[in-house]
C-alpha cells in the first residue's frame, strides 16, 4: 500500500516518542525493581535427635539444642516421638537462611551440645 507523504512524515516525528517513552518505561521499572530488597532464601527442616537409653531427661536435651543460637536459624515446634522400649527421640523443627547457616555447621553444634544427652541427629 502506498503510504502518502504526511504518514510518512508522521511516522518520522513519532518514532522519536516512542523510543523517549520506552526509554522513561524501562528507567522507571529499573528504579521500581531497585526498591525490592532481594529475596532471602530459607529452608525448613526437621531434625531427629536420638537419645542414648530410656533415662535420658528429654526436657534438657531439648534446651540443650535450642542453645543452639546464631543469625539466620529461628527454632520452631518440638515432639517426642516414641522409637522402641521407651526409648523416644526428639524431632524439632528450625527455619534457617541458606546463606548465614549450614546443615553441617547446625549438625555438628547440635553434636556439641548434646554429647551426653544424645547418640545421633540428623
Amino acid at each position: 500500500m502506498w503510504l502518502s507523504l504526511v504518514q510518512i512524515l508522521r511516522k518520522r516525528v513519532m518514532m522519536p516518542k516512542k523510543k523517549k517513552l520506552k526509554e522513561a518505561r524501562l528507567a522507571a521499572y529499573a528504579a521500581k525493581k531497585a526498591k525490592n530488597p532481594a529475596l532471602i532464601a530459607k529452608s525448613n527442616m526437621i531434625l531427629h535427635v536420638k537419645s542414648w537409653d530410656d533415662e535420658t531427661n528429654m526436657k534438657l536435651m531439648e534446651e540443650a539444642v535450642r542453645a543452639v543460637i546464631t543469625d539466620g536459624l529461628l527454632w520452631r515446634n518440638s515432639k517426642l516421638v516414641p522409637l522402641a522400649y521407651g526409648i523416644h527421640k526428639l524431632q524439632i523443627s528450625c527455619v534457617v537462611e541458606d546463606e548465614k547457616v549450614s546443615v553441617d555447621w547446625l549438625q555438628e553444634n547440635i553434636r556439641g551440645q548434646t554429647i551426653k544427652f544424645a547418640n545421633s541427629s540428623r
